[in-house]
């Protein structure tokens, strides 16, 4: 795992959690959603850089510490 702060994300091609892989964990298929900087794109899995670790990660991990969010 590579933590990234906001700034340092949007200079990468960044793919959903939930974006199908194989056995081996490459990208099935020819296009993979993801975003870069304020945009979401639809790219080929060769320009995806990273990959976000859940898709149930609404807020920051400093947020979601708090119990009554």
């Amino acid at each position: 795992i590579h933590y990234l702060t906001a700034d340092e994300e949007e200079q990468y091609v960044v793919a959903q959690a939930n974006a199908p892989l194989d056995k081996e964990g490459k990208f099935l298929g020819e296009k993979i959603d993801g975003r870069h900087g304020a945009d979401f794109v639809h790219v080929s899995p060769n320009h995806v850089d990273y990959m976000d670790v859940s898709p149930k990660q609404m807020v920051s991990i400093a947020t979601a510490l708090i119990p009554f969010l």
